[in-house]
Formats: C-alpha cells, sequence, structure tokens
C-alpha cells in the first residue's frame, strides 16, 4: 500500500519464532504494508534465516506467511514479488554503469527520489540486494525531486538554462533491448547470503 497512515513502515524480527516489532506511518493500527516496510521485513526474514537466499520460506511460515499483525502476513508471493523488483532495479542500476563505462567508485552521487525513497533504510536495502552495498557512502533518500525542481524553477527561473543543460545531455538506455540487462536480471535473483 501507499506510505499512508496506518501502513507498516519499521520491522525488527528479534529471533525465528517471536512475533515482529514494528512501527507504523503517524503510530495507527497497522492496515498493511507501506514499501519501505517490505524492505523492512525482507530483509529481517533473511537475516533471521526465515528466509534463505533462493527466496524459500521455513516451512514453518509457508503456507500461512509470515504474520506481521492480524490479517497482515509476508508470504511467498510478497518474496517473489520482491524478487523481480529488486533484481530489476539493480539489474538496472548495473546496466546504466556499463552503458556509461563507469565504476562504484566514479559515481560521486546517487539520489533515491519519489515516495518510496523518502524514508527508505540504505542499509536494509543494500542487505537485500536492491542496492549495492559500494553505493551506500554516495546514496542520498530525496523524496520528490520532481515537485521540488519545479519549485526551484518557479522561484528562480534563470536556472531553465541548467535544467535544458541537463535533459539535452540525457541519454535513454533501453533495459528492454539490453542483453547485459537481461543476464544481471537473472543473477540479482537470489538474495545476498551474508547477513
Amino acid at each position: 500500500m501507499a506510505g499512508v497512515p496506518g501502513a507498516i513502515d519499521k520491522v525488527t524480527i528479534r529471533a525465528a519464532g517471536e512475533p515482529a516489532e514494528y512501527t507504523t506511518i503517524g503510530g495507527k493500527t497497522p492496515v498493511g504494508l507501506c514499501g519501505t516496510g517490505v524492505i523492512e521485513v525482507m530483509y529481517e526474514l533473511l537475516k533471521n534465516g526465515i528466509v534463505d537466499e533462493t527466496g524459500l520460506m521455513d516451512d514453518e511460515y509457508e503456507d500461512d506467511g509470515f504474520p506481521l499483525y492480524e490479517g497482515i502476513v509476508f508470504t511467498d508471493q510478497d518474496i517473489r514479488e520482491v524478487q523481480l523488483a529488486k533484481s530489476a532495479i539493480r539489474a538496472g542500476i548495473e546496466t546504466l554503469l556499463i552503458s556509461y563505462g563507469v565504476s562504484y567508485e566514479e559515481i560521486g552521487h546517487l539520489y533515491l527520489a519519489g515516495g518510496f525513497g523518502q524514508k527508505i533504510n540504505l542499509e536494509k536495502a543494500a542487505g537485500i540486494g536492491l542496492l549495492p552495498k559500494e553505493l551506500l557512502p554516495v546514496t542520498e533518500a530525496v523524496g520528490n525531486s520532481s515537485l521540488a525542481g519545479a519549485i526551484m524553477l518557479a522561484k528562480d527561473p534563470s536556472l531553465s538554462g541548467r535544467f535544458e543543460q541537463v535533459a539535452s545531455e540525457t541519454k535513454e538506455v533501453s533495459l528492454s533491448e539490453s542483453r547485459e540487462f537481461n543476464e544481471l536480471y537473472m543473477e540479482h535473483m537470489f538474495f545476498p547470503e551474508e547477513f
């Protein structure tokens, strides 16, 4: 669900067999999981050995999922969806690096924009393989950057030249036509083994 009041956004699992601890947006009664909550649950399940690197959940939770709150469970299907999304994002990042011929060390800044990037726990995102650990020191969550840019331009029209320059220097990379992306997508389907 969206990051609205009642969405579970932070999760800690102390040990397998114990209930999860969580917080919700606005401190409201849990009504579902937002994107950052999904990353948190996935990381905690992996860290506690409840899910293995292939995405297989322990037998204890295989049928009914891992309970978070009454009526809110994390299932095998949720794990598969996380695998598909995180693999696509990670493969996309690495395909861009290959396309531009740069290494992790040459990246000065990685900005995560939008609602998803606003409250994300970067260490947990890297822990599940969504982001490269090598880029954590230069990664910053910036929230709604398109709105912030529009506000900047409205306040200072002289910035329009800078905006146009960035747009003119941007190159599109078609992931659907990239052999590297397809190979990396399969490679990053697994979760990291170390926690």
